[in-house]
């Protein structure tokens, strides 16, 4: 038979392989969807400086990526025993609502730091996109209103 560690073992091996094909496939499509989006940018528009990935942040989001799901794979897997796991694939085992609860929980708690690590990010994109000069000097503007009417000018 297969021991419940063995199992554990594989299930890990799983989520982990799946979470770094996912990380490395939106590694490979970073680049080229950034220069897509520089195209669809106003061909006047003037950066302070080019956009790059940054890919200290890149290796920092894989991780962060991948904790989750280890974690979410780990929880389940700790609380069964090797009988549990045996009745489980025979079919005699049933989710019960103190481990869907744990479950929930975790899927909560990885949503709601992912909505924090979000909002934190466009709020600090923000205040350095106002932080940053412009090119545009404010000193001695005016604003004009002008009202054009539909009346003949003096050449009709």
């Amino acid at each position: 038979g297969v021991d419940w560690r063995d199992l554990t073992l594989l299930l890990l091996a799983e989520v982990a392989l799946g979470g770094v094909c996912g990380d490395l496939l939106g590694l490979l499509m970073a680049q080229p969807s950034l220069q897509a989006a520089h195209l669809l940018l106003p061909q006047d528009l003037r950066l302070l400086k080019p956009p790059i990935i940054d890919w200290r942040v890149a290796a920092f989001a894989m991780l962060a990526a991948i904790g989750p799901i280890v974690l979410c794979a780990l929880v389940p897997a700790g609380t069964a025993s090797g009988a549990a796991i045996a009745g489980g694939l025979t079919g005699g085992m049933t989710a019960t609502p103190g481990r869907s609860r744990g479950r929930s929980f975790l899927l909560s708690a990885q949503a709601a730091v992912g909505l924090v690590l979000t909002g934190a990010l466009l709020l600090t994109s923000f205040a350095v996109l106002r932080a940053g000069d412009t090119g545009f000097d404010h000193d001695g503007l005016a604003v004009v209103e002008l009202l054009m009417t539909d009346s003949p000018t003096a050449e009709e």
